[in-house]
Formats: structure tokens, sequence, C-alpha cells
């Protein structure tokens, strides 16, 4: 999820704390943004951190470090505003914070290598990674626990039933866009990707015999496809085989969960392989030839250079 969804998340969890302690909600609030630390990655480039964010500081094995940074840095805080509460009691809070930022990231389609070092990409697909109405439902009970103080701790726990309330709304919607691409052909791969701006709409698709078909979605419109699309997988080739055999294209391939490609031959006798992953692509931007996460390689004399992540 973006940061601001992480950051409401974790102020909602720190103030259902029964004590008024503000080093509380600091220490939840630091925990429900610290794993997206890994920004820094961007400093070895882009490919570098798009194949690794979410990785140390999102998984089981990061938890107690990045907590333990975001209790220390609480109590920094907290001891120059002479506030309460224990250093123990700040990392439970952070630990906690933490745990939210990754259940979120899990609920999304990027991918959350959990069980780092495995390098394992773990997605629900439920909700898309900037979700408003996501931003609006904790938004309601957090204004409220600054309106109504006395009621904090109900407000808090209403908003906590209404946001699991979305999520299971969010997976029903994907286990229905999942299930009909699996009655248009029951053998084949399948995966359903949310849309922005409501748990409603969905992007569906299937693949099997070199073929991938999509199904846009939106279920309060119609419970059945909007439209149908498909796409025919270039013949293979020695030059797809070589990037497939490549470093670099075994990376990409592990990164692209839905992967499309085409074949340009070049006058000087070599071959450009461009590759998308259409799991980015949105519907709504399939006019403008949207090719989300792409990257291109060249192929000549059977050597592979290029290629992107």
């Amino acid at each position: 999820m973006d940061p601001l969804a992480h950051t409401l998340a974790g102020t909602l969890l720190g103030k259902s704390h029964p004590s008024k302690a503000r080093g509380l909600v600091l220490a939840c609030v630091l925990g429900a943004v610290a794993p997206d630390i890994d920004i820094v990655l961007t400093f070895w480039g882009r490919n570098f951190y798009i194949t690794e964010h979410r990785g140390f500081t999102h998984s089981f094995l990061g938890l107690l470090p990045i907590s333990l940074l975001s209790a220390w840095v609480a109590f920094f805080f907290v001891k120059q505003m002479k506030d309460r509460g224990s250093f123990q009691a700040l990392w439970g809070m952070a630990f906690l914070g933490v745990v939210s930022h990754d259940l979120l990231d899990w609920c999304t389609s990027w991918g959350t290598m959990l069980f780092w070092p495995n390098r394992t990409r773990y997605s629900l697909d439920h909700l898309f990674i900037i979700d408003p109405w996501y931003w609006g439902l904790l938004a309601l009970p957090l204004t409220a626990t600054f309106l109504f103080k006395e009621h904090r701790l109900r407000f808090c726990w209403t908003g906590f039933l209404v946001i699991l309330g979305y999520h299971g709304l969010a997976a029903y919607n994907h286990w229905k866009a999942i299930h009909i691409v699996e009655l248009d052909r029951p053998q084949a791969w399948r995966a359903a990707f949310p849309q922005p701006f409501s748990p409603f709409r969905w992007s569906a698709y299937n693949r099997a015999d070199g073929l991938l078909k999509n199904a846009r979605i939106d279920f309060l419109l119609d419970p059945q496809p909007l439209d149908w699309k498909e796409w025919r997988e270039p013949q293979a080739t020695p030059e797809l085989k070589a990037v497939q055999d490549s470093a670099n294209g075994q990376r990409y391939l592990w990164f692209a969960r839905v992967p499309m490609w085409e074949e340009v031959k070049q006058p000087d006798g070599s071959t450009l392989l461009n590759f998308w992953d259409m799991r980015f692509k949105i519907n709504r931007l399939e006019d403008k030839g949207s090719r989300g996460f792409g990257t291109t390689f060249t192929v000549k004399g059977g050597e592979v250079t290029g290629g992107g992540l």
C-alpha cells in the first residue's frame, strides 16, 4: 500500500491502545512506515530497487530489527516530550505497526518476500496499491477519535471492523473474478488483479496453449465481464530461449507475473525482444498503449544484452 494508507493504519492501531500516551501512537506509526526504508535501494538504481523492494525490511526476518529501530526512534522523542511509555511498550506498538505494514502490502499485487532470503513473492491481489476508499475508511474513525475523545476506543474498534469488512468484500470480489476466468478455461493458469478506485473493478487473466485472455470486470455494472481481450504469444524462437536462459531474462521473468513480449528484427541481424508485465495494465489506460514495467533485450549471435530488472 502507499505511505498514506500505512500512516493512517498505524495511527488508528496506535490510538486503539487503552493508554493515552502519545509515544505509543508515535511508535506504532513509525513501525507502520519503517519497512519502506528500503527506498534507499534506489541509490543502486531503479531496477535494483524494483527487484529488491519488499525484501528484508518486509519479511518475517526483518520484523525484529525494524520494530526495534522504530521503538528506539520513538523512545528518543518520548524522552524529549517527557511522555509516558516504557521502551518495552513502545517496542510492542512498533512491532504491531510493522506487522500491519507487511500485511497490507501482502494484500496488493506487487508481491512481498515474506520469507526473505527466500525470494518467492507472495501477494493476495485483493487491494490496489493506492486506494482512496481505504484512506477514507481509516480517516473517518481517526477523525472521530479527535472530536469525541471519550469514545476513542469505541471508534477505533468500529473502524477496524469496517476495514475488515472492506477486506472481506475485496477478497470475495477477487474470488468471483478468478471464478470467471476459471470457468472460461478450467485448466489454464489464472489470476485477477484489482483496478484503481473501486473494489468492484478487476482485470482477470487465464493463460494456456500460447494464448493469454483478459476479462475486464466491474461487478457494479455487470456480474459478467464487460469485455474480453486476447493476445497470442509470439512463436517460440532461439532468441526467446536465449533470453529465458540469460541471467537478466530470468530475473525479469521472476518478477513479471503476466509477461508478454514482441520480437522485432533489426537491419544488423539482431533481434529486439520487448517485454512488459500485463499485471500492471490499467484497463482505463489501455487505449494509450500502456506497457507497465517493460524491458528490452537485444539478441545477436546467441548473445543477450540489455534487459532491465
